[in-house]
C-alpha cells in the first residue's frame, strides 16, 4: 500500500476549504485518508459548484467537502484516534448531494491509483459516477390482473416507456378507463400518474424493471387528496415503501369514507 504525507498530496489536486452543509463529518483527527477526485458526474452531468461529496465508513461520515468547480479536488477522511472515525481497512464508500436537484446519491468508483480501503496516510485517486435514480423491480404474474402502484416517480413517465418493454403485456388500465393496449397501438394513459393504481394483465410472468426517484410523501399525499372523488370505488398509489397495517397506511386520509375492495375492508 502506497502512503503519502500532506505535502505530497497537495500536488495531486485542489483542497477546498468550503464547509459542507448537507453532510456532518466526524471531527478532524491525526489519522487521515485522502480522496483525490479526478472527475465526478451524476446522470451524465459533471458536478456543479455547490455540490458536495462525502466519504463514508459504513453509515458514518468521516469526511466531506463542497465542490468549488475545480478538479481534481481533495477530500480528507478521518480515522479513529480517540474519537469517531474510520477503522483501518474499512471499505471506501462515497456519497454526494446535488444542489440543482436537492438529492443524495451513492457514487460508483473507478479507482485510478491508490487504495479503495481506508487507511491512515493512504489515498485514492478516482473517477466517480452515479445517479439520483434507483432501479426497482415489480413482479407481474401471468394470466391475471396485477394491481400495481408506486410511491416512486419513474425516470420516464410515458406509459409507452413504463409498460412498453413487457413483451407479454395485453393491457394496463386505470380506474377512469384510460388504457395502454400495445397490440392495437392504443394509449389513452399518456403519462404514468403515481397517485393512481394500475391493473396490468400479462400472459407470461415477468419482472418489470424501472428507474425511479423517491418523492416527498407529503407531496404525493396533497396530490392524492385533490383526486379523491366521492361515491365511487378508487384505486390509488401507495404512500409507503414498506408493508404496514392497512389502518396506518391511510391515516392521513381518515377524513374520507373509503372502501378498500381489494382487501375486503370497509373504513
Amino acid at each position: 500500500m502506497f502512503k503519502v504525507n500532506a505535502l505530497q498530496i497537495v500536488g495531486l489536486g485542489h483542497m477546498t476549504n468550503l464547509t459542507p452543509v448537507k453532510f456532518a463529518p466526524v471531527p478532524a483527527t491525526q489519522k487521515r485518508f485522502y480522496l483525490v477526485v479526478n472527475s465526478a458526474n451524476i446522470d451524465g452531468m459533471s458536478l456543479s459548484t455547490g455540490d458536495e461529496i462525502a466519504i463514508f465508513s459504513g453509515n458514518l461520515c468521516v469526511g466531506a467537502a463542497k465542490f468549488t468547480g475545480q478538479f481534481p479536488m481533495i477530500i480528507k477522511g478521518y480515522g479513529v484516534d480517540g474519537g469517531s472515525g474510520f477503522v483501518e481497512g474499512d471499505s471506501l464508500v462515497i456519497k454526494t448531494w446535488q444542489l440543482s436537484t436537492n438529492r443524495y446519491s451513492f457514487l460508483n468508483t473507478t479507482l485510478l491509483k491508490g487504495s479503495d480501503h481506508l487507511f491512515d496516510g493512504a489515498f485514492a485517486a478516482v473517477d466517480l459516477f452515479g445517479s439520483i435514480y434507483s432501479n426497482e423491480k415489480i413482479l407481474l404474474t401471468k394470466n391475471k390482473f396485477n394491481l400495481i402502484s408506486s410511491f416512486l416517480l419513474p425516470r420516464n413517465v410515458a406509459a409507452t416507456s413504463f409498460f412498453g418493454n413487457i413483451p407479454s403485456l395485453k393491457i394496463a388500465y386505470e380506474d377512469n378507463g384510460s388504457a395502454f393496449i400495445p397490440q392495437y397501438n392504443i394509449n389513452t394513459i399518456g403519462n404514468i400518474d403515481i397517485t393512481e393504481g394500475y391493473h396490468v394483465f400479462v400472459t407470461d410472468s415477468v419482472l418489470l424493471n424501472v428507474e425511479v426517484l423517491r418523492l416527498n410523501r407529503q407531496i404525493i399525499l396533497c396530490s392524492l387528496r385533490k383526486q379523491i372523488q366521492f361515491h365511487r370505488f378508487l384505486v390509488h398509489g401507495t404512500l409507503w415503501q414498506l408493508n404496514m397495517p392497512l389502518h396506518r397506511s391511510i391515516t392521513e386520509l381518515r377524513s374520507f369514507r373509503m372502501i378498500m375492495v381489494e382487501f375486503g375492508y370497509l373504513l
